[in-house]
């Protein structure tokens, strides 16, 4: 499928004003640097959350790591508190190779988790020690939980925080595995029960002389189509090895008595039903496997598509294989490559203000004289009239000036089917009035994040999300209605860096064919999307340029496209994009033979611009001269309207150019395993398009 996206950005949170501090058990510090006991305030902003674009004011903002895990209901009840919290005190700005003066522990009971006002901020009071100098504060906390379900609540993995003087460089955030390692399936006896079954299938011999004795060597057709269909096996989820098996069981059980390898395919057979919870009938494609089998990867909390499998040939075997090839020019990740959700997570890199005076504020915000503020800005305006930007001996409160924000952003997606009828990889239209069902999502280019919870430039490891805690079950996609948003939490990524995301969907309907084989009815597959922060209308660089923003909100709609036709009835889609039932042909320059661009009416002339990829914009085909001769040799095209070459033209290996456009899409790009979600590549194709969009929404830094 292709996806089309809708990007929309909003705050994660409003006006909250806390107050909070330590007792002397909870600080630790130089004891060379001199300090004093104030009393420290610092401000969350009143939570916005859950708003939609307009046109989706009244939906529900739900599935997918739920309201309360993500905070995303106006309701204040929803507040889960913070705990984890880590004061750090600075003579300067906080940047890289800073290291603090000392740090503040407002941990051991000290955690925040009143919220009783929805409008005006709530603070709190706290003496605390803090070094003369001070002129920044660093604030780190998390959302409470208790740690018991990382796949609900989120997890992250928090280093260098702890210590008297911490160094900025060595604080990170690092997503957390699911799965620690790859080897014997990650330890799970189902999946080692799996591999052991195919190993001994793979050795079944037969009583009939050589070559019909081994079951690779036989010459029966059956048993050659077979063998294929076993050792061509990647996915090694109980449910894909099930409907493997029980197609080559459908098979083999049936060959006739006079067949060469009859025997042979009777003790394959008969293997096949031992290892079934009942004894399948002769013939019998559907087969359920003994309860040792069932369950992988799932027992591992992985998706179906992440087991990964290869027959290795020299040693006769299945095996892990060392490189992530799924086939067909396909990668996916390794199984430690899949992260839970993060989770909630808060971050101030602020200077301070101090006062000789005593600044109280209570709940509401009040001083003295009763006088109540109900923003943060006004209470520093008032209390800290006289204020000063560093701590002296004679400071009696302290104030961080720039309010707490959550560190992480949130994608929200939903999902909607262009079509009732799509085409798969054959070119066929596939009545999908029965639609998919949605049971998870994976995002990539999750990377650690240092102490400003940017993305580590020179760190080489790349995560994927694996999301499928769906508020309500599993999702059904149709297509007449979209899917309800879901809300993944992430860390922030690069400004300019693409995300793949791959929608993990069940096939409610009839089989199809996808990228690397028949997709079953009831069977699991994958479809990816490219989102690109630089094909958004409303693009800005240095703001709204990146797929998770921290403290910001994307919201990205997605369409599954309807794919190609086989219009020439060569049992291959064709691309058409104005539907004049003619397929859309590449123009060669007569005397070169180099392409000059497609002809999509039938003229024999190029368009001026074409969508090649299929994503509703108009390309740009482009030749270039790359070696100065004066003769274009580089050829293909401008999807994102930057002037270079992103989707090549080359020629095959015998020098022949291609005819036609056809890039795969739709379900014609589905697949049992995952494609590649931690590099990206060229020519590749996804199953859903991308249209970006944002809307700025409401920033943190509240007017009043």
């Amino acid at each position: 499928m292709e996806m089309k996206q809708s990007l929309y950005i909003a705050s994660l949170t409003g006006v909250l004003a806390l107050c909070a501090a330590c007792s002397d058990d909870d600080s630790w510090g130089d004891a060379q640097l001199p300090q004093i006991s104030t009393r420290l305030t610092f401000s969350l902003p009143q939570r916005i959350v859950g708003t939609m674009p307009a046109a989706d004011s009244t939906a529900e903002a739900q599935t997918r790591m739920t309201d309360y895990v993500v905070q995303t209901s106006e309701d204040a009840s929803d507040f889960r508190g913070l705990d984890d919290i880590r004061l750090l005190c600075f003579d300067a700005a906080p940047k890289a190779g800073a290291r603090s003066r000392s740090g503040l522990s407002l941990t051991g009971g000290r955690e925040i988790s009143d919220y009783t006002s929805p409008i005006a901020d709530f603070s709190k009071v706290y003496q605390v020690e803090v070094p003369l100098g001070t002129t920044h504060m660093a604030f780190y906390a998390k959302a409470k939980d208790d740690g018991s379900d990382p796949a609900h609540n989120g997890t992250l993995q928090a280093e260098g925080l702890d210590g008297t003087a911490v160094a900025l460089d060595d604080v990170t955030f690092t997503p957390v595995a699911i799965c620690t390692s790859e080897a014997d399936q990650g330890g799970s006896a189902a999946g080692q029960a799996l591999v052991r079954l195919l190993n001994d299938l793979a050795a079944t011999t037969g009583p009939e002389a050589a070559p019909d004795d081994r079951w690779s060597t036989a010459a029966d057709e059956f048993l050659v189509e077979t063998w294929r269909g076993l050792t061509e096996l990647k996915t090694l989820s109980s449910a894909n090895v099930e409907r493997v098996l029980g197609s080559i069981y459908h098979l083999v059980s049936t060959i006739p008595n006079e067949f060469p390898g009859q025997q042979l395919g009777q003790a394959i057979a008969a293997r096949i039903a031992a290892a079934c919870a009942t004894t399948p009938a002769a013939g019998d494609e559907v087969i359920t496997l003994s309860d040792q089998y069932q369950g992988f990867p799932a027992d591992l909390g992985l998706p179906e598509g992440a087991a990964r499998i290869e027959w290795d040939a020299a040693s006769r075997r299945f095996v892990t294989p060392k490189a992530e090839v799924y086939g067909k020019g396909l990668d996916i990740p390794a199984m430690s490559d899949y992260v839970y959700p993060v989770n909630l997570q808060y971050l101030a890199l602020s200077p301070i203000v101090a006062s000789d005076s005593l600044a109280l504020p209570g709940d509401p915000l009040a001083d003295d004289d009763g006088t109540v503020y109900t923003s943060w800005q006004q209470l520093l305006d008032a209390c800290y009239a006289d204020g000063y930007d560093h701590v002296k001996e004679s400071t009696q409160s302290v104030a961080m000036v720039d309010q707490v924000q959550y560190a992480v952003g949130r994608l929200d997606s939903r999902v909607i089917m262009e079509s009732r009828y799509l085409y798969d990889a054959y070119g066929r239209s596939i009545d999908a009035a029965k639609g998919f069902t949605l049971t998870g999502c994976l995002i990539a280019g999750q990377r650690p994040v240092g102490y400003d919870f940017a993305p580590i430039a020179t760190s080489t490891d790349d995560y994927v999300i694996y999301d499928t805690d769906l508020q309500g079950g599993p999702q059904h996609v149709t297509y007449t209605d979209w899917t309800k948003y879901n809300h993944t939490l992430g860390l922030p990524t690069a400004a300019d860096a693409n995300v793949l995301m791959a929608l993990q969907l069940r096939n409610d309907g009839p089989e199809f064919q996808g990228a690397d084989g028949r997709i079953a009815s009831g069977a699991t597959f994958y479809l990816v999307a490219d989102l690109v922060p630089r094909t958004a209308a409303n693009y800005q660089s240095k703001t709204l340029d990146r797929v998770f923003i921290g403290d910001r909100i994307t919201t990205v709609s997605l369409s599954i496209m309807k794919g190609s036709a086989d219009v020439n009835g060569d049992g291959k889609p064709d691309t058409d994009r104005n539907n004049d039932g003619k397929p859309d042909v590449y123009v060669f320059d007569p005397v070169t033979g180099v392409p000059t661009g497609i002809d999509a009416d039938g003229d024999g002339t190029p368009e001026p611009t074409y969508d090649v990829n299929g994503d509703g914009t108009p390309d740009t085909f482009i030749a270039s001269d790359t070696n100065g001769d004066g003769k274009p040799d580089t050829f293909g095209w401008d999807t994102n309207g930057d002037g270079t070459i992103d989707t090549p033209v080359q020629p095959a290996a015998d020098d022949t150019w291609p005819d036609t456009p056809t890039t795969a899409s739709g379900l014609a790009t589905a697949t049992y395993g995952i494609p590649t979600l931690v590099e990206q590549r060229q020519q590749r194709t996804f199953g859903l398009s991308v249209d970006l969009n944002w809307s700025r929404g409401h920033i943190f830094d509240i007017e009043f």
